[in-house]
């Protein structure tokens, strides 16, 4: 009778153990792509890019509630002529669309060339949405069509960065499985001869133009991955699932254990 009763709280102990450290909030985590990672309008007049679409992926597929993740790209104009580059975002998907998720969840969108920063939000969707749009549709209602980032010489470059972030608070267990989709594509075009470089607030003096206008024909749209970055957001994994689960069961070995 001792033994069994050794044996029962041994039980008990463990599974009190196993229910604490499940409950623990898991800490934020933060991801970031290759900072190498480039798109190179080269002297072939083509648009290249020395990364996959899967390794982007493979960035946003860690993400959980709470955490983070960062993609830098650098462009880079190889080409003899200076050229004028443009770019554009579109979502192609986003989390409260897609037929498994329920509306709610939200997430923080940023977005910058070089130091100017093109969008920043603190709180996208969630119990505050916007009638302009849900979820990362507010975030690029204002992006639209091609803007303007830059003119580059040969030889010079800037920075792309976008920052996406998950609120751990307001994401839940319908969230399993689910993906957004950003779309992001970036466009050349030759600048006319005697174009001045003007390097002071570039941002403050962006230029939109439609895909449609007659005045803009970009000499070359990155192909690939380049031309349709598509950015992933799997939200709630499985592993986060079945960590939940295990802590049920726990709860209720602990229960039984203790009658």
């Amino acid at each position: 009778m001792r033994k069994n009763r050794i044996i029962k709280r041994a039980v008990t102990g463990l599974a009190l153990a196993a229910m604490m450290s499940l409950t623990v909030p898991a800490m934020a985590m933060s991801f970031t792509g290759d900072p190498n990672w480039s798109v190179t309008f080269n002297q072939d007049n083509n648009m290249e890019e020395n990364f996959k679409a899967g390794q982007i992926q493979d960035v946003m597929n860690q993400m959980e509630p709470g955490d983070d993740a960062t993609i830098t790209l650098t462009l880079k104009n190889d080409n003899d002529t200076t050229t004028d580059w443009y770019m554009t975002n579109e979502v192609i998907e986003s989390l409260e669309e897609s037929a498994k998720v329920a509306s709610g969840g939200a997430y923080s969108y940023y977005l910058s060339y070089n130091d100017d920063v093109l969008y920043d939000s603190t709180t996208v969707g969630g119990e505050g949405t916007s009638k302009a749009g849900v979820g990362l549709h507010q975030a690029t209602n204002a992006l639209d069509d091609f803007i303007y980032l830059d003119t580059l010489k040969k030889g010079e470059s800037g920075k792309i960065t976008l920052k996406v972030a998950l609120d751990g608070e307001t994401q839940g267990n319908d969230y399993q499985d689910t993906l957004a989709k950003l779309q992001m594509q970036f466009a050349v075009e030759l600048a006319p001869e005697g174009t001045t470089v003007t390097k002071n607030n570039v941002i403050n003096q962006t230029k939109v133009v439609k895909t449609g206008d007659q005045n803009m024909s970009p000499y070359a749209i990155a192909g690939g991955i380049a031309g349709v970055i598509l950015l992933v957001l799997a939200i709630m994994s499985a592993k986060r699932r079945r960590q939940q689960m295990a802590a049920a069961e726990m709860r209720r070995s602990g229960k039984g254990a203790g009658r």
